[in-house]
């Protein structure tokens, strides 16, 4: 996983809860539209903390995931079973492996009789 910071989002942000709270004290539908752009620019700036995850598949391709700020733990968690499925897959298609593996259950069951 990855961390990153979008500087873009994060000033954007600011300024829209620094709208916010000049539109506090104009009064009446002042403080709906406050708190409207207040929220707005709360989800701006949280958001632009963010954890990726770099997810490379086996064709060379890969892909990122984002997660916010507060996921970073299940981000951490999805790395490690991603990283595992493929690891398995590799190992089930692996012929020396899968074969070697046949050829132990066949001497296993020949001891046994």
């Amino acid at each position: 996983s990855n961390f990153k910071f979008d500087i873009k989002s994060f000033f954007v942000g600011l300024i829209f809860a620094l709208i916010s709270f000049s539109c506090f004290s104009s009064g009446g539908n002042g403080i709906l539209a406050g708190l409207i752009i207040l929220a707005l620019g709360l989800c701006l700036l949280i958001n632009s903390f963010i954890t990726e995850l770099k997810v490379d598949t086996t064709s060379g391709t890969y892909y990122y995931i984002p997660f916010i700020i507060f996921e970073k733990a299940k981000a951490s968690q999805a790395e490690q079973m991603i990283s595992s499925i493929i690891a398995n897959r590799l190992n089930d298609t692996n012929n020396r492996q899968v074969s070697e593996a046949s050829t132990n259950a066949i001497v296993d069951a020949i001891k046994s009789k």
